[in-house]
């Protein structure tokens, strides 16, 4: 459900599931809080500032805040991470400040943050040339016409090439050893696709290779609402998918695959079988042999043997799985 205020500005959001949001507007009409209340009558709370002119200068709830700065141009020339106190001991988050650089033209010619920097190199189309990475390698990039991709390098040794038909689809590709050839029909929908060790005889453009001698190799089939049939894969076998009237996946068989069904309420919401009715909510209890539990964020919580940590910017930080357990860092810009 939705609520608007009287000049029909959204102020307030009520979820399937009983999460709410309320939006505080400033008298300009520009956003400056957001309230979020959970399931369980929990509360988070992001403020935000903004200048004269809108942009947004400052956000900031119970775990961190970040502040943005501007050029002249209005293009943004900084984002800088402060965590709280309860953000750096609860979820490890650390400072940390990422800067962007532009040239005359207002392309982005680098981006610098605590791992490293990044620099752009650009053609007169701004298509990227020439990037720097942190560790100093360049990744090149070649182009033709009005910025299709004909080749990658890094530092000089070359790692994909590309051939375009007249209609700029790509139907060669080489990578390390191999190139995949790739074929389309009439409809320009991806028909097959062949890989092949190098030294192999050359293909024709268009020119469906036979399948014998190739490393890889798929064919594509169709049915009249574009959906994908069938995928005839030469190391997997064949993989069959229908669907129902409104474009969902309905099933999935093949000869390394069980055979799959799946349901769906008229919301679009899958189910766990066929006689299960509506789900009542947008948190799905499960999929299969998979059970899922939620915070009262709507966050995913468990999943298997797996419990995972947000913090309060919605951002997955650990995950227990068994004994194993992973920590989740992320930068200025999340």
């Amino acid at each position: 459900r939705f609520s608007h205020d009287a000049d029909g500005r959204l102020v307030r959001e009520v979820r399937p599931d009983g999460l709410s949001r309320t939006f505080i507007l400033d008298d300009s009409g520009y956003l400056t809080a957001i309230q979020t209340t959970g399931t369980q009558g929990g509360v988070r709370r992001e403020t935000q500032q903004r200048d004269a002119l809108g942009r947004l200068l400052r956000t900031e709830n119970e775990h961190g805040q970040r502040t943005f700065s501007y050029n002249r141009l209005d293009q943004i020339t900084a984002v800088t991470l402060t965590p709280t106190e309860a953000g750096q001991q609860q979820h490890r988050m650390q400072a940390d400040t990422v800067r962007f650089e532009y040239d005359r033209s207002g392309w982005l010619t680098a981006e610098h943050a605590g791992n490293g920097s990044i620099c752009y190199q650009r053609d007169a189309l701004g298509n990227p040339t020439d990037i720097t990475l942190p560790d100093g390698q360049h990744l090149t990039h070649l182009y033709y016409g009005s910025g299709h991709l004909l080749q990658t390098a890094l530092d000089g040794l070359t790692v994909s090439e590309y051939e375009r038909d007249s209609l700029h689809r790509q139907i060669m590709r080489t990578q390390g050893q191999l190139a995949t050839y790739s074929g389309y029909d009439d409809d320009g929908l991806l028909s097959w696709q062949r890989s092949l060790a190098s030294g192999s005889a050359p293909v024709l453009p268009g020119q469906r290779p036979a399948r014998q001698g190739c490393v890889t190799s798929r064919d594509y089939y169709w049915n009249n609402h574009g959906e994908v049939g069938t995928i005839d894969d030469g190391l997997r076998g064949s993989v069959v998918y229908s669907y129902d009237r409104s474009g969902y996946l309905t099933g999935r068989s093949g000869q390394m695959y069980d055979h799959d069904r799946y349901y769906y309420d008229k919301a679009g919401n899958l189910l766990d079988n066929e006689g299960q009715g509506a789900v009542m909510s947008n948190r799905l209890p499960g999929c299969g042999r998979d059970r899922y539990g939620y915070n009262e964020w709507g966050e995913l919580t468990t999943r298997r043997d797996q419990q995972l940590e947000w913090n309060a910017q919605g951002q997955l930080t650990r995950v227990i799985s068994g004994n194993t357990e992973t920590h989740y860092g992320y930068d200025a810009l999340g």
